[in-house]
Parts: structure tokens; C-alpha cells; sequence
């Protein structure tokens, strides 16, 4: 009985080093064996580990930060799975136009692609009539990719404005700023 030890797999090294802190914070807990001590480690016999936006490496031991397949079991052992962000993690842009109202409408979606957890930061529009307008509510500029693609970034696109000058006989007669695309009402 004495020769027989624990091995137990984390779904990540922050998951184990959370689980050491507070035995109560199980969350990560994969998979839980119990070997005999002197043989090779059962990395083949743990659950597929499986992350959002990651892929999966190898199986790794505190302190070791390799690849541990085909060591062998010397006591309680803790393993954590290794994972590589992927980069090819999707997440959006949305592009909204202000209308005659002031209201803001959806023009546009930029369905793109980045590495899990960096930050992605969106890129303007070009908007005849437009400008972004980065001080509007709702604007999210930047954030970082999730593993799970539910990022998504806004940009919110202000209407120009235009001063009209109505002059006779070059005297201005009326001064009047209009939005773009404004119909003019009561000129002829």
C-alpha cells in the first residue's frame, strides 16, 4: 500500500497553483489516478484536455515546464496540461453610423482573427460624411482576445456637419449648419 501514490492532472499550471492555495478551488481538476510508485507516469490514461482557444501541448510537472511523458512516479505527483494560445481566435468589429436622429445604426461588421489573450485594437473606417467618435458611449476600442471568440469591439461614426452661408449680392444674409445628408428646407 505504501508503494502506491497520487497522480493528479490540472487543466493549467493556474489552475494547479490555485488548487494549492485553497484545496477547496477544484475547478481545474482533470483527472485523478493512483499508480505504483517507480512506473511511468499514465500521461496516455488522463481525459483529453481541451481549452477555448488553446491548444494542447503536452502534460507538464510543477516546476519542470516540459514534457513529462515517460517519467516516472517518485511520490504524490501534480500535472498540469501546457497549452499554446491559438492565433487564429475569432472576434468582431462593429461599425455604427450616426443617423439624421442621432441614433447610432450597425453599417458594418469586421469578422477577423487574432491570438487567444493579446489585445486587439479596432481599426477606423473610412465613412464619407463620417468621423469616429471615440468619446461615444458603447465605444470599445480595444480588448482582449477570448478563447471562447466573444470579443467584440466598437466604433461609433459621428455625422459631419457643414456650415452653409446664404448671402445676396455677397452679403450673407443666413448662416446654417447642416448635418450630412440633411435635406435643406425652404431654399429654392
Amino acid at each position: 500500500v505504501y508503494d502506491l501514490d497520487k497522480v493528479v492532472y490540472f487543466q493549467s499550471a493556474e489552475d494547479l497553483a490555485a488548487y494549492q492555495k485553497d484545496h477547496s478551488k477544484n475547478d481545474g481538476l482533470l483527472y485523478t489516478t493512483t499508480v505504483r510508485r517507480g512506473t511511468t507516469l499514465p500521461t496516455a490514461d488522463a481525459p483529453a484536455a481541451t481549452r477555448e482557444g488553446y491548444t494542447f501541448q503536452y502534460w507538464s510537472r510543477e516546476g519542470q515546464y516540459q514534457d513529462v511523458t515517460g517519467q516516472t512516479v517518485s511520490g504524490w505527483t501534480n500535472l498540469y496540461a501546457a497549452w499554446t494560445p491559438n492565433t487564429d481566435t475569432p472576434y468582431k468589429v462593429e461599425h455604427y453610423k450616426q443617423e439624421l436622429d442621432g441614433t447610432y445604426v450597425k453599417a458594418d461588421t469586421d469578422e477577423l482573427t487574432g491570438t487567444t489573450d493579446t489585445r486587439a485594437t479596432a481599426v477606423a473606417k473610412s465613412y464619407t460624411g463620417f468621423t469616429v467618435d471615440k468619446t461615444v458611449e458603447g465605444t470599445v476600442e480595444s480588448g482582449i482576445i477570448a478563447g471562447d471568440g466573444s470579443l467584440v469591439l466598437k466604433l461609433y461614426y459621428t455625422r459631419n456637419s457643414y456650415k452653409l452661408d446664404f448671402n445676396n449680392a455677397n452679403v450673407i444674409v443666413k448662416s446654417e449648419t447642416i448635418p450630412y445628408e440633411a435635406a435643406l428646407s425652404g431654399y429654392n
